[in-house]
């Protein structure tokens, strides 16, 4: 079978795939870690829809061609300059330049969720950053959903920028990310006094606060060099021993059982952050 990727023959063998399957998925995964979005897959002239599974158990050796067609993702500094120009122009009200902009949407879009996907941000994010040009009309009546959306581009610029220093210096950002979990010991502790007082809001912002590290310590290990085995085991043990409180305190917070949140934190989280310094020393 013949394979092309954006018109280019690639030289390919046969491991363990016996159907078109297995193949298609072998390629896909190969393209989504290297950067591609928006993959369309022709095989003999034919189009697959990737989520229909008719063509799942077709034998390869009944398939001469594989055509692969995808866009590459934006880069970091692509993605920011997008942003900064939808904002300029946002603010500015420059109908001309919001046009150009809004024509590099999509593939924007879908290059804000390759790089971005792995954040506390929910698909609700990418679905309302993906409508925006849909709710560029009621901008010019509504001053607050145009406010809503310049904090919104502003976020995700922040959002890149730093997602770039994790790829960049895993290490540094990593220590970063430790060294503040452990300077949250004293807000965790104190979010029961925080939520009898009426002060919900503060407490929730701390807890946000709070998890979007942690999943960024999560996160950032996975970029280290393959050297740091001791790390990495070390990273997945404390990762099980947070897991399962970490999911009861996250679904206390959405139910609003807020005495649990608060009994979590400073019961079966705080005394955990300890174990931090470990990975401190390992890094350091």
């Amino acid at each position: 079978m013949k394979l092309e990727i954006n018109g280019e023959e690639i030289a390919f063998e046969l491991e363990n795939e016996q159907t078109l399957k297995d193949v298609v998925r072998s390629v896909v995964e190969y393209l989504q870690t290297n950067g591609f979005i928006d993959v369309q897959i022709l095989v003999d002239g034919k189009k697959i829809e990737l989520h229909d599974d008719s063509w799942h158990d077709r034998a390869i050796k009944d398939i001469a061609y594989m055509q692969v067609n995808g866009l590459m993702a934006y880069d970091f500094e692509q993605c920011i300059k997008v942003l900064h120009l939808a904002k300029e122009a946002l603010e500015a009200d420059e109908q001309e330049n919001i046009d150009k902009v809004m024509s590099l949407w999509p593939r924007f879009i879908l290059s804000l969720h390759f790089w971005l996907s792995d954040f506390h941000l929910g698909e609700s994010y990418f679905n309302t950053m993906m409508n925006i040009p849909n709710l560029l009309p009621q901008m010019k009546e509504k001053e607050e959903l145009r406010t809503q959306i310049l904090r919104m581009l502003e976020l995700s610029v922040h959002a890149i920028q730093e997602k770039g220093r994790e790829l960049e210096h895993p290490k540094e950002e990593i220590l970063l990310a430790i060294t503040q979990l452990q300077d949250f010991k004293e807000p965790l502790t104190g979010l029961a006094v925080l939520f009898q007082n009426g002060k919900d809001a503060q407490a929730m912002q701390e807890i946000l606060v709070f998890m979007e590290l942690f999943q960024k310590l999560m996160r950032t290990a996975n970029f280290l060099d393959a050297d740091e085995h001791e790390f990495r085991q070390k990273i997945a043990s404390l990762a099980e021993k947070f897991s399962g409180k970490m999911r009861e305190f996250t679904q206390a917070c959405e139910t609003r059982d807020y005495v649990l949140a608060a009994d979590l934190a400073e019961y079966e989280i705080v005394p955990h952050l300890d174990a931090l310094d470990e990975l401190k020393t390992l890094l350091s």
